[in-house]
């Protein structure tokens, strides 16, 4: 999968007129850290618990702890924000059991494999169980368990590799585009006045990568078509660390909505699943003119910051609410629609923060198109 998205952003990087020389010139910290990490990585795979006694599974997750702490020193590049995520993510996932990667049973079938395939396999272990309570305590929500019955690519992999994945794409696509890099006329897809002028140079300092960017020169820079302007997003550092937490923020409130149907579906009746979705819909026609009006009082990265953890909370009480009375449920719906109807202006109101106003229109559509997909 990595490899994939690697060879997916240099194609996209080369189309979009980036150079790879620049690629070269990117400054990382720690590399060396990176290496300690990928050798221990290849000698835990290499090496057998039974012939030398050795932890292996903390072998893995030593490795995994020193390629968070790269990322995490190598912070200012972006994309690699988001590939921390995902590493950590799949570090507690092995860390829940004992050095090794869980595979969801289900999902390794319906990716085409047979238990065969795993045997023999010191860091990855599968997930027989039928009991949710197992699942979850064995790091399962963190495992491999999206399955990619595709010929090549056939794989089972964790919410973390995707986003690692992402984090990867983004951060190649953007060293090969970004100002100064060597372009090639023939493949932009802008045409030479797609340039981008609006990051600056050593705004945190001497050996920092990236620097936060300049909103006058942004706003000065000529508009160009249409692909160029999605590049000039990506580039944008806070607005792309937006659109890719509220990516993974919507897929999980989808998954929400499929699982708070079939808890009130297996607990209750058809009229009070009814009513539960019904409680979702009463915020909008009650409190949806009153909204925009409250969230302009209010700072709105704090809104949206609070609304988060606020829904968190409620989502998690869910379970436990309906062993005690299905009102309660109805309730939780009811305040999940309510915080969510909050954060929505909040966050239509920071994107022309973040952005320039040549890019408001992409930046909506590109937040529409997350919404949508």
């Amino acid at each position: 999968m990595f490899l994939s998205a690697v060879i997916l952003a240099l194609i996209v990087g080369a189309l979009a007129g980036g150079g790879f020389p620049r690629l070269a010139e990117l400054r990382l910290r720690w590399l060396p850290l990176l290496g300690i990490a990928l050798a221990l990585r290849l000698g835990g795979l290499l090496l057998r618990p039974s012939e030398t006694g050795l932890p292996i599974g903390w072998i893995f997750v030593l490795a995994y702890v020193f390629i968070f702490a790269w990322l995490w020193r190598n912070w200012t590049v972006p994309g690699l924000q988001i590939a921390s995520v995902g590493i950590a993510a799949n570090t507690l996932a092995v860390v829940l059991n004992g050095g090794q990667m869980p595979v969801w049973g289900a999902a390794f079938s319906a990716a085409g494999f047979s238990p065969s395939a795993i045997a023999g396999d010191p860091f990855h272990r599968l997930l027989l169980s039928d009991r949710l309570a197992d699942f979850v305590a064995h790091g399962g929500l963190f495992g491999d368990v999206i399955p990619i019955p595709l010929p090549i690519i056939r794989d089972v992999v964790s919410l973390g590799d995707i986003l690692l994945a992402l984090g990867i794409f983004w951060a190649i696509v953007y060293s090969m585009t970004r100002p100064r890099a060597h372009r090639h006329a023939a493949l932009a897809l802008g045409g030479a006045a797609s340039r981008p002028a609006f990051l600056t140079s050593g705004a945190f300092g001497s050996g920092v990568p990236y620097a936060l960017p300049d909103r006058a020169a942004e706003r000065a820079e000529p508009r160009t078509g249409g692909a160029s302007l999605y590049l000039r997003l990506v580039r944008n550092r806070q607005f792309s660390l937006l659109w890719v937490g509220q990516a993974v923020s919507l897929f999980g409130d989808r998954i929400h909505y499929v699982a708070l149907a079939f808890l009130v579906t297996t607990r209750g009746t058809p009229l009070e699943l009814g009513v539960t979705f019904a409680a979702t819909a009463v915020p909008n026609v009650l409190l949806g003119p009153l909204a925009g009006a409250l969230v302009d009082r209010w700072d709105r990265r704090r809104t949206m910051i609070a609304c988060d953890i606020l829904r968190a909370g409620i989502v998690l009480t869910v379970p436990f609410a309906i062993e005690i009375n299905i009102l309660l449920v109805y309730l939780a719906a009811f305040a999940i629609a309510t915080v969510t109807l909050l954060f929505r202006p909040a966050k239509a109101a920071v994107v022309p923060q973040i952005v320039g106003e040549s890019d408001l229109v992409t930046a909506n559509s590109a937040i529409s198109v997350a919404e949508t997909a």
